[in-house]
């Protein structure tokens, strides 16, 4: 407001092109223009070295891209990164074991990415009840091994008995396995995701001012300070 006279209300910027605001629309575009360059630093979580190659990669398009991004990068659901990102390209064609997964997973381009799929999928694919998956979910972050073992021949079976063939039930399952330990649910990656892209608007709409805020927050560390300066640079 003091340089350029402007309220900005973080709450009230859209998350989708509105009709009609064509400003907002080029400011908005402009964000997700900037996450796709890789120019995060700044960002919330998306600074790590790994992370950039992979935003700049994927070209998010949408909150909803980075939401996935962000639940991705975790030991484990970490490899099925490149399949996300080839399957929003169309450059991979998204698969379902059975036709019914499409319900779940049509969000994310057929990949297990949000714990709460694979709850669903276990009550409604393998008839596991609520409280039941609850407790396989536990199990699983805890990595409790021979007791998530002992879930496994119910789920494979609840899985036949609705329909699905015995080697697809049986690699359902090791899908599922990753997404129990590190699995981020949906709440908590959209949340995350909503800040990322706030921090992403700021930057390529006002971009003085948010790197001026960056070197106000990390003046205690030098390379921090070193890496904000480079970056100014190169941004001019």
């Amino acid at each position: 407001k003091a340089s350029r006279g402007e309220d900005v209300n973080l709450e009230k910027i859209p998350l989708d092109d509105v009709e009609g605001d064509e400003e907002q629309n080029t400011k908005r575009r402009k964000s997700f223009e900037l996450l796709a360059s890789g120019e995060t630093t700044g960002v919330f979580q998306l600074e790590g070295p790994k992370m950039r190659e992979y935003i700049k990669q994927l070209k998010p398009t949408c909150v909803e891209d980075v939401m996935a991004m962000i639940a991705l990068y975790r030991p484990g659901p970490m490899d099925s990164i490149p399949d996300f990102i080839a399957a929003k390209h169309g450059k991979k064609k998204i698969k379902y074991l059975d036709p019914r997964l499409s319900e779940w997973l049509s969000e994310s381009y057929g990949i297990i990415v949000y714990q709460d799929q694979v709850l669903f999928i276990a009550v409604n694919m393998a008839g596991f009840s609520w409280g039941k998956v609850n407790k396989f979910r536990k199990a699983l972050s805890k990595k409790k091994m021979d007791e998530v073992e002992g879930y496994k021949i119910d789920f494979v079976k609840g899985c036949v008995n609705s329909g699905m063939k015995q080697q697809d039930a049986e690699e359902l399952f090791t899908l599922v396995l990753p997404f129990g330990g590190y699995g981020f649910n949906k709440a908590h990656a959209a949340s995350y995701a909503v800040v990322a892209f706030y921090t992403a608007y700021l930057k390529a709409n006002y971009t003085a001012e948010f790197m001026a805020a960056t070197m106000t927050t990390e003046a205690s560390d030098a390379k921090k300070i070193a890496n904000a300066i480079a970056e100014c640079k190169r941004m001019n």
